[in-house]
């Protein structure tokens, strides 16, 4: 059982389960994850770097690994720096990023992680791998953990000082006081890993922490049509009390049931009655914004390493835009960026956009957090701050929000996204049409278009799919404007009716006024 199958375990019995019958073999990662791993990868040859000399460990199986690390530990009276360290004990595998021997045999880990704090689950990833190591016959001396520097401010080019790109801290107190609750863990999740009726296990709110579960279709099939999960801002406290008693389907949950959000009660309400329910307030959310109105669609690239001057890791980078502006009397202009390049698009996209926005107005997105990429640029890029400034100083609206909390649908329950509500509300289903439709297509899309080395003409396919998809996310954002939130026109007065002149039979001349009298 290696770290995967502990993480598995940790998420959901049924996951651990079928995880280690390989059920999910040849299940690909999304690229999100994809980009994760390899950044991951990347991080720990930059912080190997910073250790002088060091030596991987790339056995074909972890066995193999594991006698490789036992023959390179094993030269007395002298120091090694061990990439990818392999442990194999007792049916359990730890494989250590960095280990650092010291002269008298003792060892160092160091975990290395891409995020810019220390978390509790690193905690536990150290606890574990001190209780195999350890086990398999090696004193561990101290336990570190290497993570991202959030404060780094990268100079451009490929170098990455490791003494600035990380913060190291010694968590060996910590770690040693976890080791025995991860023993224990490993012992429950070996009577875990044969227990049959953990497939028997619902759906729950563990199925997307920390990430979405990789069998959540394969369950969704033997759930009910509504499975508790779907209900919003559920706890897992609600989750445990109404599994105790034996309620897995929120048709069987009363509205009026105490402790309810008001969410939650809306939801079941719409459920029950299987329609709509839309507040009040929805409209009048809307009735103050300033005209024109901005109907904003922003596709930006979670970057954990910086590539560009005064980039820091994590930052969010804007690559293209699409606006459709709805002004007062109804005029309608659009505007587009795609940024197809390898080179820094920040500067460019902050000018282009604030001038689409120079009449002012109201800015309206699904999701606010897409403009995070120009709140960062008033720190990472002074010579935009000018444009930048004037993008953030619209006032700003989140639709997918309104929805959320003013708008309850039993078909939007399993999926909130632009593509699901337009489809629903709209019928409009050209958005799941396109070559790219969905934020997993647009980040594959987005790092084929600016590999090195592509073919001009891919690039520009690859520029146009993405300028389509956000042209169709503002055009909807319109039409969802239109139908459920602006106000009702009056309707124009009909025009009097034209009579056909042939209805009213011949014309009858005037009598002609009298003469007067001499």
């Amino acid at each position: 059982m290696g770290k995967a199958l502990f993480e598995a375990g940790l998420q959901c019995p049924k996951r651990l389960f079928l995880d280690a019958r390989g059920e999910a073999a040849g299940t690909d990662l999304s690229e999100n994850r994809r980009v994760l791993a390899e950044a991951g990868r990347k991080l720990t040859e930059i912080a190997g770097s910073a250790f002088g000399k060091t030596t991987r460990i790339e056995g074909k199986s972890s066995e193999e690994s594991d006698k490789a690390t036992r023959a390179l530990l094993a030269v007395e009276n002298s120091m090694a720096v061990v990439l990818g360290a392999t442990f194999v004990h007792d049916g359990m595998v730890a494989q250590c990023d960095i280990l650092l021997r010291q002269k008298d045999g003792k060892l160092d880990l160091f975990e290395v992680k891409s995020g810019t704090s220390l978390k509790p689950r690193y905690i536990f990833d150290l606890a574990l791998q001190v209780h195999v190591v350890e086990s398999a016959g090696f004193t561990v001396r101290a336990a570190h953990v290497l993570h991202v520097n959030s404060r780094y401010a990268h100079a451009g080019g490929e170098e990455y000082p490791a003494h600035s790109l990380f913060k190291s801290i010694d968590v060996t107190e910590r770690v040693r006081a976890r080791v025995g609750k991860a023993a224990n863990r490993v012992k429950s999740l070996r009577t875990m890993v044969q227990d049959e009726s953990s497939l028997q296990l619902p759906m729950g709110t563990y199925c997307t922490v920390p990430f979405p579960c990789p069998y959540m279709g394969l369950c969704a099939k033997e759930s009910p049509e509504f499975p508790l999960r779907l209900l919003p801002e559920l706890s897992r406290a609600q989750e445990n009390l109404l599994h105790q008693e034996g309620i897995d389907d929120l048709r069987n949950v009363d509205p009026l049931r105490p402790g309810l959000s008001f969410r939650q009660r809306r939801t079941l309400q719409c459920i029950a009655k299987n329609e709509p329910l839309a507040e009040p307030f929805l409209r009048e959310e809307l009735r103050h914004l300033q005209w024109p109105l901005h109907f904003l669609s922003v596709h930006c690239t979670t970057e954990v390493l910086p590539q560009y001057p005064g980039q820091r890791p994590w930052r969010q980078m804007p690559y293209a835009y699409a606006l459709t502006t709805l002004h007062e009397a109804g005029r309608i202009e659009r505007h587009a960026l795609v940024h197809p390049e390898r080179t820094d698009p920040r500067e460019a996209f902050a000018n282009h956009l604030a001038k689409a926005l120079a009449p002012g107005g109201s800015i309206i997105l699904w999701g606010d957090a897409r403009l995070t990429a120009l709140r960062a640029m008033l720190e990472d890029l002074p010579d935009a701050k000018t444009p930048v400034r004037a993008v953030l100083a619209r006032p700003l609206f989140d639709l997918s929000k309104l929805f959320e909390v003013g708008l309850f649908h039993p078909d939007l329950l399993q999926e909130r996204s632009l593509l699901s509500t337009a489809s629903v509300l709209l019928g409009d289903t050209k958005g799941s049409a396109l070559e790219v439709h969905d934020a997993e297509g647009l980040l594959a899309a987005t790092h084929k278009m600016t590999a090195p080395r592509i073919r001009g003409a891919t690039r520009e396919k690859l520029a146009a799919e993405i300028k389509a998809w956000l042209e169709w996310q503002t055009e909807s954002m319109l039409e969802l404007y239109r139908k459920h939130l602006s106000e009702p026109q009056p309707e124009a007065p009909k025009p009097a009716a034209k009579v056909a002149a042939s209805s009213l039979g011949p014309r009858k001349k005037l009598p002609k006024e009298p003469t007067p009298e001499a």
